[in-house]
């Protein structure tokens, strides 16, 4: 099961984790997975697709810190199927390390852009396992 966070501004979620990791407006694919790669410095070998994501955040690749939030300012501008897409990988992402206690993630968005995002959550037979959170 994964949760997603909702909260006005970062500085909020200072206390969820050790690693902030705060995402400008992105209005696409490639700017959010360009994003993630520079933020979380993924290695030169990332093929920014959401398969190549997947891998890197199940992986923590060069990441000590054991909580990491990741805050997003705004995705409401990203197509549909790419949100979805990332939704999908962000559920699979907290299933994979649910089996674990290395790594725990936190989702965080725009409290702003909840209802698009709980729209998608609810109206998608594949993202049957995300809970909802406001901070």
């Amino acid at each position: 099961m994964a949760s997603l966070y909702f909260s006005k501004s970062y500085s909020q979620n200072a206390d969820l984790g050790s690693l902030l990791v705060v995402i400008p407006p992105v209005n696409s694919k490639r700017m959010l997975l360009v994003e993630l790669s520079q933020k979380l410095q993924f290695p030169d070998y990332f093929g920014f697709n959401w398969d190549a994501l997947y891998d890197l955040l199940c992986e923590c690749y060069g990441i000590k810190e054991k909580n990491i939030t990741i805050f997003h300012e705004s995705v409401k501008d990203i197509p549909v199927t790419d949100l979805l897409k990332y939704l999908d990988v962000i559920q699979a992402t907290c299933e994979w390390w649910k089996g674990y206690e290395d790594h725990k993630f936190f989702f965080v968005f725009n409290s702003n852009e909840k209802d698009h995002i709980m729209n998608l959550v609810n109206n998608n037979k594949y993202l049957f396992g995300i809970v909802i959170h406001s901070l």
